[in-house]
């Protein structure tokens, strides 16, 4: 009878690995952006593909970290930080305030450049994509947000792509995917401040000829510049960049309408949100748990993220702040990466890393601070923290301006802060319990889902492998010209038809109007009006 049962479970272990080795595959996955928050999203997605048994190559810009997942591996692109730091790229941080849309193209372009270059010349890279190479790939996730560049390795290792963002779409993703651009719609962050609810037609037009600008920059950039480069960068032997770009199978997007505002999307666009919020928590390091422990009254959060330093940002109200701090009967962690402030005030802690996480799951926080970016939003709303935001660069000012129409969020503008100001800002949001219930209530409507985001996310994946890609879920119009997807080609023959048809009704309207004046009225007003003549005419 054992040896029966015992068959049996060897059985059912031999059906399961051949289970497994049929449905798992190889994934490369490309996370460039020498930004913490762009990685965290991709790197997530990796590891929780590694662990349901894929082998997984991550090519991160974060240091390459041990893992005791014998079917994942990650190549070091950690020259991207070196990149970052370099003149041309850190000027787009230190003077993102006074840059038009254009110059930030300019120079996010000029980014994705270099990165380009590095990673078609890393040697790990070189050697997947070499012809003879002996690693054979099911798929490519790459992140989209810099430039196409990067999606040319999936055509060179001839599988299927996905895309992946840590933010809301660009104007330029929906240009590529066919889906409407929408330049006066309050969806387009973009266009931030140059969009609203109730717009004139001044307005809008503004809005249109901005977005057009952008949305061309970026076309002429891929099918210009960057085709070029790129070319001459592996070989002439590639499709166009665009048309690389535009049949990609998925295009993954951290985006949650709840926190931002709904758009028409096609069917090749998944949204996802909270990825990145760990299941089991890290402990809190001694310090701040006694730190925490002793808050009485409660205790403050600031951070403004890892894309810009928090010295650089808030140099001249830095002094400002720590005032206001100090002011205040809460204790304050402040994640902040100089040592220009003040020691020895009693309820400020100074940090240049913290657990966000857990400091935020913590029973004693008050309210958080912070720049307004996604995972940092993710996080408040997900363990209910009210929130100030302070928005720096790109989205962050969409989303807060966001929030704060929900109620769960007060907006600091940067460049107005002074110690008066901002201590009265941080008493409101902790004082008006309003923020607090209403940042509840948001939570429990970001949780209250129909499916794990994760779980969905690899689901879809993994049907792009199972498929071997998912052409049937693009749009279309993607393929169209920019005239036909919106008729403006019908529209325009349509108004000069209506232009010609309305020009030849008026001549032919005064020509009518002329001849029946000439030739009608007076024939009928002439024995009234000239008596006399007729007389005359008589006589003669």
């Amino acid at each position: 009878m054992k040896s029966i049962v015992l068959c049996s479970l060897t059985i059912f272990l031999l059906l399961l690995i051949m289970k497994n080795q049929v449905n798992c595959g190889k994934i490369l996955v490309v996370a460039l952006a020498p930004l913490y928050s762009h990685q965290l999203p991709l790197r997530t997605l990796a590891q929780i593909l590694a662990n349901r048994g894929h082998e997984v190559v991550l090519v991160s810009a974060l240091t390459a970290k041990n893992s005791s997942l014998i079917n994942y591996r990650e190549i070091d692109f950690s020259v991207a930080y070196e990149i970052r730091e370099m003149k041309e790229v850190s000027e787009l941080y230190s003077n993102y305030a006074t840059l038009t849309k254009y110059e930030v193209v300019k120079y996010v372009s000029y980014l994705g450049t270099i990165l380009t270059n590095y990673f078609y010349t890393h040697p790990e890279i070189k050697k997947i994509y070499t012809s003879g190479s002996k690693e054979k790939f099911d798929l490519v996730i790459v992140e989209g947000v810099i430039n196409c560049a990067a999606f040319a390795i999936a055509h060179m290792l001839n599988v299927p792509f996905i895309g992946l963002i840590s933010m809301d779409l660009h104007m330029y993703h929906n240009y590529l995917l066919g889906a409407p651009v929408l330049p006066s719609h309050i969806s387009n962050w973009e266009l931030s401040d140059y969009v609203d609810t109730d717009m004139s037609f001044w307005k809008r037009l503004q809005a249109y000829v901005v977005a057009s600008l952008a949305v061309f920059q970026w076309y002429n950039y891929e099918t210009g510049e960057q085709e070029k480069y790129i070319r001459n960068l592996i070989g002439n032997d590639l499709p166009p960049l665009y048309d690389i770009a535009k049949n990609m199978s998925l295009l993954l997007v951290n985006h949650n309408p709840l926190f931002g505002d709904a758009r028409p999307l096609p069917p090749n666009v998944i949204q996802f949100n909270s990825f990145h919020i760990a299941e089991n928590l890290p402990p809190l390091p001694t310090e701040l748990d006694e730190f925490f422990g002793n808050a009485s009254n409660g205790f403050i959060y600031m951070s403004l993220g890892d894309t810009m330093k928090s010295s650089i940002v808030l140099s001249k109200v830095v002094k400002e702040i720590y005032n206001a701090f100090s002011r205040l009967p809460y204790k304050v962690l402040w994640k902040y990466d100089a040592d220009d402030i003040p020691k020895g005030n009693g309820n400020i802690l100074i940090s240049k890393w913290t657990p966000q996480e857990s400091v935020l799951a913590h029973p004693n926080i008050k309210l958080f601070i912070y720049q307004g970016g996604m995972q940092s939003t993710e996080e408040a709303i997900y363990y209910g923290v009210p929130t100030i935001g302070v928005p720096i660069m790109f989205e962050q000012i969409y989303r807060i301006r966001k929030l704060v129409s929900l109620g769960v969020c007060k907006m600091v503008d940067i460049s107005k802060i002074n110690e008066e100001m901002f201590y009265e800002a941080v008493l409101d949001v902790i004082n008006n319990k309003s923020y607090k219930e209403k940042m509840t209530e948001l939570s429990r409507l970001v949780k209250d889902v129909p499916y794990d985001s994760k779980e969905n996310v690899v689901w879809w994946v993994e049907y792009v492998m199972r498929h071997k890609g998912a052409q049937h879920l693009r749009f279309s119009g993607a393929d169209d010209p920019w005239y036909q997807r919106y008729d403006m080609d019908i529209i325009v023959f349509l108004s000069i038809a209506l232009f010609i048809v309305t020009t030849i009704s008026v001549i032919a309207f005064v020509q009518i109007t002329r001849w029946l004046y000439k030739h009608l009225l007076l024939s009928l007003c002439a024995p009234k009006c000239f008596p006399l003549l007729q007389g005359k005419n008589k006589i003669m």
